[in-house]
């Protein structure tokens, strides 16, 4: 079940002659989120997590990577 999603190049990847594609995001899945959490402290530490996790992903950690963090 995705939690959430970065969408974009990672800042590793990116160049300054890139035509740029639109503005880079994140994407948090509430329902998901809700689902997994038992209490609303629950959803606000998971979302946090996601978020970090998706900002790693911008910063071109990968999954393996971000297991460590």
């Amino acid at each position: 079940m995705f939690l959430g999603i970065f969408h974009g190049v990672p800042a590793t990847k990116k160049s300054v002659f890139d035509l740029s594609s639109g503005p880079d995001h994140i994407v948090l899945y509430q329902k998901n989120i809700e689902a997994v959490c038992s209490s609303e402290a629950e959803v606000r530490h998971q979302i946090r997590q996601t978020l970090i996790h998706e900002l790693g992903h911008y910063f071109g950690m990968t999954e393996e990577q971000l297991k460590d963090v």
